[in-house]
């Protein structure tokens, strides 16, 4: 009766995973990295949940700057805006005197996401468990505009105002809307199934907790709209995925833990629509002269993202002061290069894509430093039962090894975690 009514339980939590967001690991965006826990004998099985607050409102480039949150993707220029619109056969409203010139913008953002997210383990034998972690997501992201003085092209307030208003109609020509969007929903789910070893007083270590974890992204979640350059992806953007993971876990003494965590994922190839800028047929195939979000045109492509990379080590301190605790996690994130071929027919190709540049802003890196503090009330318990961790969490963007590409964003964690 009593495995009868686990399973269930079990089926039923994961039905549930099933409808949420998986906590991905390769988006640029959002520091969504998976809890370690140490698992015990009597208790190998966790149900966690996280309400948590991130913000944003700058980036790194593929320089290391700090710049704008847009300004990942590149800078803004009119001028190159404008030549692109007459390249592919569109009639751009800004004035003739103009058009020679690089009108350059700078580009400031924010992203504000408030969301709630689920984590499970359970505990199938003593050696394989499966599960997966989940979330629900609000999201409001804009982007600002301010002209950049160029001696080169004089112009005085009112001036200023016009150059402003054609660039908003220089975007609604091409089927671009306002760079502000407000997103709601579920993302990728993830599913993963566990091989591990749990064993007490060996190699000189109080409690080892080690294994090895294959999972599949599944791709349910919020996808960018390509006609809104604020608008982003809740996961890995609508392609399937794999993932494997090894994970060691060490209490080196009493209340005291250290592990590391290598993770390894791979999104697959589809065919797809995307806005692309252009390459000018007088300017060189390297040369991107404006930003990538604020594309002129939709080709098919062939859209392959590149392999990511996580390792992350931290270490605990459990039972400070009756219950209270620590830890401290630094989370490395390395993603490849995407590959993007072109898919139109070989007599639609006269307009020229810049994509050997595209791939090189589709390669990102960040690196985080992840703070808690908890209370574990199963220390002060005495009795038996699933007694609750109460954590708070702060996750920092530090770029101490690599942060290029990639977006600023500090993420607040307060947490419930029942083990049983």
């Amino acid at each position: 009766m009593f495995k009868v009514k686990s399973l269930g339980i079990t089926g039923s939590l994961l039905v549930f995973c099933m409808s949420c967001v998986g906590m991905v690991i390769d988006n640029r965006y959002f520091p969504l990295f998976p809890k370690p826990y140490l698992r015990t004998q009597d208790k190998p099985s966790r149900f966690a949940v996280d309400v948590f607050f991130m913000m944003s409102d700058k980036g790194y480039s593929d320089n290391e700057d700090e710049v704008g949150l847009p300004e990942i993707w590149g800078k803004y220029n009119q001028g190159a805006l404008s030549r692109w619109m007459i390249a592919a056969g569109f009639t751009s409203p800004l004035l003739d005197e103009w058009r020679a010139f690089d009108i350059k913008w700078r580009m400031d953002g924010k992203l504000q996401a408030q969301g709630i997210s689920l984590t499970y383990d359970q505990a199938l034998s003593e050696r394989f468990s499966v599960g997966g972690s989940c979330l629900f997501m609000r999201l409001h992201t804009w982007h600002d505009f301010l002209y950049e003085h160029d001696v080169s092209l004089r112009l005085n307030a009112a001036d200023r105002v016009e150059l402003d208003e054609i660039r908003r109609r220089m975007h609604q020509e091409i089927g671009l809307s306002e760079p502000c969007a407000r997103q709601a929903g579920f993302g990728d789910v993830d599913l993963y199934v566990r091989y591990g070893w749990l064993c007490d007083y060996s190699y000189k270590f109080r409690r080892i907790d080690a294994g090895l974890k294959f999972g599949m992204l599944i791709p349910t979640g919020c996808t960018r709209d390509q006609d809104n350059p604020a608008s982003l992806p809740f996961g890995g953007d609508g392609f399937w995925g794999v993932y494997g993971s090894a994970e060691g876990m060490f209490e080196l003494k009493e209340d005291l833990v250290a592990g590391l965590s290598v993770r390894v994922s791979k999104r697959f190839a589809k065919d797809r629509m995307m806005r692309m800028p252009l390459v000018i047929s007088n300017e060189p195939s390297h040369k991107l002269e404006s930003s990538a979000l604020y594309g002129v045109v939709k080709v098919p492509v062939r859209f392959s993202p590149g392999a990511t990379f996580m390792v992350s080590p931290y270490v605990a301190f459990e039972n400070l002061r009756a219950g209270l605790g620590a830890n401290a996690r630094y989370t490395l994130v390395i993603h490849d290069y995407d590959d993007i071929e072109d898919k139109r027919a070989a007599g639609e190709r006269d307009l020229r894509l810049p994509l050997q540049i595209l791939e090189k802003k589709t390669c990102w890196a960040s690196d985080y430093i992840s703070l808690t503090v908890f209370y574990d009330f199963g220390k002060v318990s005495v009795e038996e039962g699933m007694s609750p961790t109460v954590g708070l969490t702060w996750d920092i963007p530090v770029a101490l090894l690599k942060s290029y590409n990639m977006s600023k964003t500090h993420k607040v964690t307060l947490g419930l975690e029942l083990h049983f």
